[in-house]
């Protein structure tokens, strides 16, 4: 029994100089790899922050742009409308109105059968 006490002292003794070995290479590992772990966290971070930056410049730089372009084509917008002669344009609107006013309609209309009825035969004919 003496022998199967020593077996067991000496197991423990085994078990004990693991646990510890096992606690020392977590330790360590922890000590190295956590400051590791939290400098690139702060990497990322600082990354990230980094592209919210550029993006919100590159973002910013687009929609000046934009706006100056914008402001161009309605300036040029504004300056063809103000070349627009009006007076001129009524005049022609006018003279518009008047020439379909004194078009004679019947006459157009019976222009328009003439010629229907002498294309007909023709088209029966290239048939």
């Amino acid at each position: 029994m003496e022998e199967q006490m020593k077996k067991q002292f000496r197991m423990l003794q085994v078990m004990a100089v693991s646990c510890v070995g096992i606690f020392v290479i977590v330790l360590i590992s922890a000590l190295i790899l956590v400051p590791k772990a939290v400098n690139t966290m702060d990497r990322i971070s600082q990354l990230q922050l980094n592209l919210d930056q550029e993006s919100m410049e590159k973002l910013t730089t687009d929609i000046d742009e934009l706006i100056v372009t914008l402001n161009e084509e309605v300036q040029q917008m504004t300056d063809q409308l103000s070349q627009v002669d009006v007076e001129n344009l009524n005049t022609a609107i006018k003279n518009l109105s008047d020439a379909v006013e004194k078009m004679d309609i019947e006459e157009l209309n019976r222009a328009i059968t003439n010629l229907s009825d002498i294309i007909e035969p023709l088209a029966r004919l290239m048939n």
